[in-house]
């Protein structure tokens, strides 16, 4: 009885979707080899204007569900879900209705899975411990408030501990995760991507990573995860999030010896204390064929870090890079934290006293000197170049600002650094070096 009144309501998501639009994929329409879109922004009139756009293609899980269950030739899975905000009608859950399978019903075995938002439903994974900013000026009964702000950890501890009663009471004891593994050949999978805002890795961490015998591409920021892989075998990794000391030497340790590309940074939305965390001496020893990276680089003394430079120089297989750059101030971003803080009205007012109303940190001091551009990044690929060891350097790309995902929650104060980035292209060949910036 509750699966068939299950069914009633899927039919009748379907029935409202159809009415959206004729676009929308039906068993019987022509199979795909590749199913890309985003759910939760609803298509509305843009569905009628531009009928293939993904989102109207393929709105919600049930409709990817059976284009999967009849398309056995599906390589590539590529879902992002709204996390936050508004939400069109035609969606009905965050995560594939597996358990519809009939007896015998397999999903195609992908070979390239991007998830952004999903629920795999089971435990959450506990967050690392964050080190807090040393040079926060805070005034008397304003540090009680501080000591006590949101500890992110009890809240997945009591999120974990529902879902746990949760199971108990109703008697279910797979998660959607265990549905998808039974329903899948996960060892043709070459490329995941998971980013984690919805996803509970903990339960992804422990089941998923045996099963992963072809993969050569990920991009996800759990460390246990990554422990759980047959060691050596990425060549491509990306953990593009928070960074602790130690980590990224610890994931070479276990995968650097195949690796031929890594990105470990922070976007700087969500790390604008700019944290470094890398021991760059040890990574040409731990990962030798590594032919590209992608770093967070400081500034150190208002110049440009050459010590850092010259030691990525001695990377003997290194061909490119990609080099982050904070854009904006110490100054800017302290003002910031201020009028963020729940108890900081004193430090805030004088702060803006001693800033705004003198001038200090307005105009071009909200930004982080020296500027990033293609006259100012001339100097560290000369310098890169000069010092290079080995393999030649071929291109860099030097950027700063926000290279975040686009904000898809709800509406909000815009940010200071929302929409600013600068990226600048450094290529060399038998001729000459150019430094090109692109226009964003």
């Amino acid at each position: 009885m509750a699966i068939a009144y299950y069914l009633l309501g899927l039919a009748a998501i379907a029935h409202s979707t159809n009415n959206m639009n004729d676009s929308v994929w039906m068993p019987g329409s022509p199979c795909p080899t590749s199913i890309t879109t985003y759910i939760g922004t609803s298509g509305g009139d843009w569905c009628e204007i531009e009928p293939d756009w993904p989102p109207c293609r393929f709105p919600n899980t049930t409709v990817i569900h059976n284009a999967l269950v009849h398309c056995y030739g599906v390589k590539t899975l590529d879902i992002g879900f709204e996390v936050g905000g508004c939400t069109g009608p035609e969606v009905d859950r965050w995560n594939l209705p597996i358990k519809l399978l009939g007896e015998g019903q397999k999903y195609p075995p992908l070979e390239r899975l991007i998830l952004d938002g999903y629920s795999f439903g089971g435990l959450w994974e506990r967050k690392e411990e964050q080190e807090e900013p040393a040079d926060l000026k805070l005034y008397g009964d304003e540090w009680d408030d501080y000591e006590a702000h949101w500890n992110p950890n009890e809240y997945i501890d009591e999120k974990n501990a529902r879902v746990e009663e949760e199971r108990a009471r109703s008697g279910e004891s797979k998660t959607n995760l265990d549905m998808w593994i039974e329903a899948m050949d996960w060892s043709q999978l070459k490329e995941l991507s998971i980013n984690t805002r919805r996803s509970e890795m903990a339960e992804a961490s422990s089941k998923l990573p045996q099963l992963l015998i072809s993969l050569k591409s990920l991009n996800l920021t759990s460390l246990a995860f990554i422990r759980g892989l047959k060691e050596h075998t990425l060549k491509n990794l990306k953990w593009v999030g928070r960074t602790k000391k130690g980590q990224l030497e610890h994931i070479l340790q276990l995968q650097g010896k195949s690796l031929r590309s890594v990105e470990y940074r922070c976007n700087e939305a969500s790390c604008s204390d700019w944290p470094q965390h890398v021991n760059i001496s040890t990574i040409g020893e731990l990962a030798p064929q590594l032919q590209h990276i992608s770093l967070n680089m400081p500034r150190v003394n208002g110049t440009w870090p050459l010590k850092e430079l010259e030691t990525l120089a001695s990377i003997p297989s290194l061909t490119s890079m990609e080099l982050y750059f904070r854009l904006q101030s110490d100054c800017e971003l302290y003002g910031q934290y201020l009028s963020n803080c729940y108890s900081c009205g004193n430090a805030y007012r004088e702060w803006k006293h001693e800033n705004w109303k003198t001038g200090h940190c307005q105009g071009e001091k909200r930004y982080a000197s020296p500027l990033l551009n293609s006259t100012t990044v001339q100097e560290m690929f000369a310098y890169l170049r000069f010092n290079k060891v080995g393999a030649e350097l071929k291109e860099i790309t030097f950027k700063a600002g926000d290279w975040g995902e686009l904000y898809d929650g709800p509406l909000r104060l815009e940010r200071f650094l929302d929409g600013k980035r600068v990226k600048i292209v450094c290529k060399s060949d038998s001729r000459n070096n150019t430094c090109d910036q692109e226009e964003q």
